[in-house]
């Protein structure tokens, strides 16, 4: 071999050792976004109240995608810096996934089941979308193993109606480099059109406006088992 090559090819081989050894655990490299999908275990639940009778609703289905920059947990352990996070996320709720509980007579939540759908338009809208283009650490540096809290500014959109929101939401890792991503939202119905604003006729029995929202979305990173 030609020394000029050969040089040359111990040159190459040399950049390539050096970029391996300089790359972050994990196979990430710097910069990089890191991309998470929907995974199985995940669980939804929806309550409110109607007059004078509080209603819930749970559902086992919650899909779409994450993308987050460095920063984000995932399974190799980092931490949050003090600035904003490079994210982008679609997280998706089938509305017909949802359906009515609490009550032992079963015709019972089958018909209530039937009206919170028609209520959130599901034949029109079938699902409660979250766009997700920011997200911001809520405090640095937990103790390893433990939640991270973060603020999610988005956008939510219900029944073909969608609104500015701004979530916290806490996640943590959890066995098989799987992520926990679990969030506690109130809303307004009449904020989406689902029901009109109350008035000081319309508000007697009961706060029907208020819901609230639970969610844990289970995402595994992709490329991970």
């Amino acid at each position: 071999m030609k020394p000029l090559l050969r040089c040359t090819l111990l040159l190459a081989f040399g950049e390539v050792c050096l970029r391996a050894a300089s790359a972050p655990p994990g196979g990430h490299s710097a910069g990089q976004p890191r991309h998470f999908f929907a995974t199985a275990g995940s669980k939804v639940a929806v309550e409110g109240e109607t007059g004078f009778h509080g209603w819930r609703a749970e559902g086992n289905l919650v899909t779409g995608f994450l993308e987050a920059g460095n920063g984000f947990p995932g399974a190799v352990g980092e931490v949050a810096p003090s600035g904003t996070i490079a994210a982008r996320a679609e997280v998706l709720i089938p509305v017909r996934n949802l359906k009515a509980t609490g009550s032992t007579w079963e015709p019972y939540n089958e018909q209530f089941t039937d009206a919170i759908h028609r209520g959130l338009r599901a034949e029109r809208h079938p699902m409660i979308v979250f766009h997700l283009p920011q997200l911001l650490p809520r405090r640095a540096s937990p103790p390893a193993g433990a939640t991270e809290g973060f603020e999610a500014k988005g956008d939510l959109g219900i029944a073909g109606v969608t609104s500015p929101v701004s979530i916290p939401i806490q996640v943590q890792a959890v066995a098989g480099a799987r992520l926990r991503i679990s969030v506690t939202l109130t809303l307004k119905q009449s904020d989406f059109n689902l029901i009109p604003r109350p008035t000081a006729l319309n508000c007697f029995g009961g706060d029907s406006d208020t819901t609230r929202i639970t969610f844990e979305w289970l995402v595994i990173e992709r490329g991970e088992q």
